[in-house]
């Protein structure tokens, strides 16, 4: 999202107490300027009921590529506004909902946007990203190894973590290799071949770290 305010979609139905709710926070916060834009569907109204597939409850909320369920609270509201503003919007998304053990909504989302995949790896990498976090984001890696080599991004997530992994972390260093290993293992399984990636690993068997070097040689052999 490149806008330095938010730009919402609410999805409503006319019954619905939370999303009176959730209207008048947003209407409050529109006023405010802290959102610039509040388009409002109700669902009522729309003559095709296949319309939207994706949304099974309201209120609903749209914010760029990302997808909120239920009433929302001020101060989560707040929390996204100020998100925007740092630019690290999707980083949080990610970790709330790996906080609050959501893999399968991250999982979810990230078939359908790919190109996310990246920011997950920024969150991999940064010394700062919770333990829990960290295990959702390896537990997303290792079911989802064989799409991954399979999309367009592929080369591009690569590229990443093979740039990732020189941090100065042990911890964080051994956590990349890792991924970068259930990708060649997915590679290897299919007999195709990634120059880039078999060369990282080829070289990275001769780290002086025991870790790694085991890491690499389970999937090397």
């Amino acid at each position: 999202m490149t806008n330095e305010k938010l730009n919402i979609e609410l999805f409503i139905s006319s019954h619905c107490p939370h999303c009176a709710q959730t209207l008048t926070l947003l209407t409050a916060a529109i006023k405010d300027e802290d959102i610039s834009v509040l388009k409002i569907i109700n669902l009522n109204t729309i003559i095709n009921p296949d319309a939207y597939p994706h949304i099974r409850s309201v209120p609903f909320i749209q914010i760029g590529d990302f997808e909120f369920h239920g009433e929302l609270k001020k101060a989560e509201l707040d929390d996204w506004v100020s998100s925007q503003k740092e630019g690290n919007f999707a980083s949080n998304y990610f970790t709330n909902l790996l906080m609050n053990g959501q893999i399968s909504q991250v999982e979810h989302f990230i078939k359908r946007k790919p190109d996310y995949w990246l920011e997950l790896i920024k969150l991999a990498q940064d010394s700062e990203t919770k333990m829990q976090v960290r295990i959702g984001i390896t537990a997303l890696f290792e079911s989802s190894r064989n799409e991954i080599i399979n999309i367009t991004q592929a080369d591009e997530i690569i590229s990443a973590l093979i740039e990732a992994s020189n941090a100065t972390s042990h911890a964080i260093r051994v956590d990349l290799i890792y991924f970068l290993s259930l990708l060649y293992s997915a590679f290897k399984a299919t007999n195709k071949t990634h120059a880039p990636l078999a060369d990282f690993i080829k070289t990275t068997l001769n780290d002086p770290s025991d870790e790694i070097k085991e890491i690499l040689e389970d999937v090397a052999n």
